[in-house]
């Protein structure tokens, strides 16, 4: 079938590849390809959404959006929030934090759940930290806090955000207190450090 839409001059070869020996095409231009996509059946359509994420997948596509985008026209709303937070912290390591806020909304709105909601809560709560908005950071990080395991590596790069908010908006006493309050066992060096600053 390519040979023909390639011969129709429907598609064109790409002179690269992504992925190694692989051919990629491209429809001719964008009218081409929004008719071929509309003439498809809407489950047809999940099912080569769904088709294209795994080929991406194996593929190693490294665009989590990408990846995310098909999973959720593909239907399956679990795989793309987990790309959605993929793509949302990548966003936020690139310094693009209003890109980051929204591709966590998009994960929440596949129904992230659990670890999956928390991270991308976290990747919000630090987004909006560092764009001075520390009420909202600290509203978010709590949400996200309430759906990390206590002690994990992404509960830690969690609990900064408050602890954080608290001190730049200058309430030094809640941010002692709230060491004291969640970290129990490790406050005392903690706050002796922190009245030293």
């Amino acid at each position: 079938w390519l040979d023909v839409l390639r011969d129709a001059e429907m598609v064109q070869a790409q002179s690269g590849s992504r992925f190694g020996a692989e051919t990629e095409f491209r429809f001719q231009n964008a009218l081409l390809r929004d008719a071929a996509y509309g003439m498809l059946a809407d489950l047809d359509r999940q099912l080569a959404h769904r088709a294209a994420g795994l080929y991406l997948e194996r593929q190693g596509e490294r665009n989590a959006a990408v990846l995310a985008e098909h999973a959720h026209k593909g239907q399956e709303p679990e795989r793309a929030a987990a790309f959605y937070v993929k793509a949302a912290q990548y966003a936020y390591d690139n310094g693009n934090l209003d890109g980051a806020i929204k591709l966590a909304e998009q994960a929440i709105g596949c129904g992230a759940k659990d670890e999956v909601f928390g991270d991308a809560r976290r990747i919000q709560a630090w987004s909006h930290l560092w764009q001075g908005q520390f009420p909202r950071a600290a509203e978010l990080a709590d949400a996200a806090l309430a759906h990390i395991p206590f002690g994990t590596l992404l509960w830690i790069k969690t609990i900064a955000i408050p602890i954080f908010t608290a001190t730049m908006s200058g309430q030094r006493e809640r941010a002692i207190q709230f060491i004291r309050d969640v970290c129990p066992r490790f406050h005392r060096g903690v706050v002796r450090g922190f009245r030293e600053c």
